[in-house]
């Protein structure tokens, strides 16, 4: 009759264990919209290695500015000034947490510090990075700016780099920087195929210019993010570089993405 009592016993306690077992799985893996859920220091503990998944950092202290109110004359004769932002490289081993791309603003007037904070805030494109471990082949120095003189009568320039994909991959966006940056090594991530499709972004023109070497560049929207793209010439119904502009479906990035 013990023994019978025990066997009983035992059975209840497997079964409790199971149910708690379920449900923190449950807790830590999912939220009611399917959104995985988690810590940031216990994603290793979980997670493989070779995972692709996104995190939405709301932290704006994480959101870098590396080009800041860099001042040109664009090709209508006008001064602009430019802004470039993008969220900074995260290691959390065995994971290295990248941008997917950098956002680019352009303004008549210098942006003011809470100007700048407002566009952290509210770029939700600048919040989201990603795990993916695979990295362009080499990024493309397309142009340089001349030197121009600047509000504090320094004189610098940009140079813009066009990130080459590997085999099965894509990018979301090009990258700015500052002329003393000489090579670019692994600052943005690629994608696989199967998380993105086709943009439906407009396109439009955020800044263009021309150096003088007579080499024209243009600057425009890609991306539902707000993200861009630069070419050498500019003619929406005629670019090539627009069958390489792609988002990343609502569905999948909820599916993937991990909340701090």
């Amino acid at each position: 009759m013990l023994t019978l009592n025990m066997k009983k016993n035992a059975k209840w306690i497997i079964l409790i264990l199971a149910i708690v077992i379920l449900i923190i799985i449950i807790y830590y893996h999912h939220n009611e919209t399917g959104t995985i859920i988690a810590n940031f220091k216990d994603l290793p503990n979980y997670l493989p290695p070779d995972d692709i998944h996104f995190i939405k950092d709301p932290d704006i202290s994480n959101i870098l500015n590396p080009v800041s109110n860099f001042k040109l004359i664009d090709n209508d004769g006008k001064t602009i000034y430019i802004n470039v932002f993008q969220h900074k490289k995260i290691n959390i081993p065995p994971f290295t947490y990248r941008p997917l791309a950098q956002y680019c603003k352009s303004s008549t007037n210098p942006l003011t510090d809470s100007e700048k904070i407002d566009i952290m805030k509210n770029n939700e494109g600048l919040h989201i990075i990603t795990s993916s471990p695979i990295i362009p082949i080499s990024f493309e120095n397309i142009w340089s700016s001349d030197e121009s003189v600047q509000d504090d009568n320094t004189t610098k320039s940009i140079k813009i780099w066009h990130p080459i994909a590997q085999p099965g991959t894509v990018t979301m966006g090009d990258y700015i920087t500052m002329s003393s940056i000489n090579q670019i090594n692994d600052e943005l991530p690629c994608l696989p195929i199967n998380l993105v499709v086709p943009s439906i972004s407009s396109y439009n023109i955020i800044w263009s210019n021309s150096n003088s070497s007579r080499s024209s560049i243009y600057c425009w929207k890609a991306t539902v993010f707000d993200f861009f793209r630069c070419s050498k010439t500019y003619d929406p119904s005629n670019m090539p570089e627009k069958d390489f502009i792609f988002d990343i479906p609502k569905n999948i990035l909820k599916e993937n993405t991990l909340q701090l």
